[in-house]
């Protein structure tokens, strides 16, 4: 994941636009759905003109989830989360455009996280983060599915300096990895978060002073690297860090200067 110090704009891989940029001569990316900050849901296919439409995504920045396009009906979902904290589910079986408008955002709000599940289980569950360290875990039959465009369903409440900044699956990993931005980072199992309805104000997972730049759902053999906005690069092995409880501080993870911080994590 990619994250920008002044947005909540968040992208799924760090060669993302590499990969994309490709799809003319990669036959594996001939099918791709690509999910926009601004709200649009795209199939980008094998022709000239939907590869100049996801280079000119690409250059405005606007990409914020891809995946691939199944060649047959399943009960995948995709779950689409915003910066002011309202998610909207959507079954992709129904999805028979190459350009659809998923979500209708404000002025001021933007997609920055999506997941895409298998939503048949009723036990499937989705944790939000946001920037002042706040999370709430509920299960995904919670928000109702949409058919047409609709603003979604607010799912947390928080002030208004605070905003979500990631939207992970439980059922992906062992625990979450969290990293903040004085360079911190810490693991929590998924236990030490309960159930809660819709509209909760979530439970507090960092200190009050502690900024949370984003999270990951790991195993203990994955590895996670960490970048720098002077360049640098951290690798992190995921089985030295142990689980902690949810307002732990954490361990040092770098000593960031003045003008450095952090601007991606991502599993390697």
């Amino acid at each position: 994941m990619l994250f920008k110090e002044k947005s909540a704009f968040i992208a799924s891989d760090l060669s993302l636009k590499k990969k994309i940029t490709d799809v003319l001569s990669v036959q594996l990316y001939s099918n791709l759905y690509i999910v926009t900050s601004f709200g649009y849901l795209f199939l980008i296919k094998n022709s000239v003109k939907e590869a100049l439409i996801l280079k000119k995504i690409l250059d405005e920045g606007g990409v914020c989830f891809y995946f691939p396009k199944e060649q047959k009906l399943s009960p995948r979902k995709l779950i689409v989360l915003t910066k002011k904290g309202r998610v909207l589910r959507v079954d992709m079986a129904l999805n028979k455009k190459s350009r659809r408008k998923l979500i209708d955002l404000s002025f001021d709000d933007e997609v920055i996280s999506c997941l895409y599940v298998n939503s048949g289980s009723s036990t499937n569950s989705i944790l939000v983060y946001t920037h002042l360290g706040n999370c709430i875990r509920m299960r995904t039959k919670n928000f109702k599915l949409y058919k047409g465009v609709s603003k979604g369903l607010v799912c947390i409440r928080f002030n208004k300096s605070d905003y979500a900044v990631s939207l992970i699956d439980d059922s992906s990993g062992e625990g979450t990895l969290l990293i903040y931005a004085d360079g911190y980072v810490k693991k929590n199992p998924l236990g030490v978060y309960k159930l809660q309805g819709r509209l909760g104000l979530g439970v507090r997972c960092s200190l009050r002073n502690s900024k949370l730049k984003g999270c990951l759902t790991v195993n203990n053999s994955d590895r996670v690297l960490v970048t720098l906005s002077s360049g640098k690069n951290y690798i992190l092995n995921c089985n030295v860090i142990k689980f902690t409880g949810k307002s732990s501080r954490g361990v040092r993870l770098v000593k960031l200067k003045n003008l450095d911080n952090i601007i991606g994590i991502t599993k390697i």
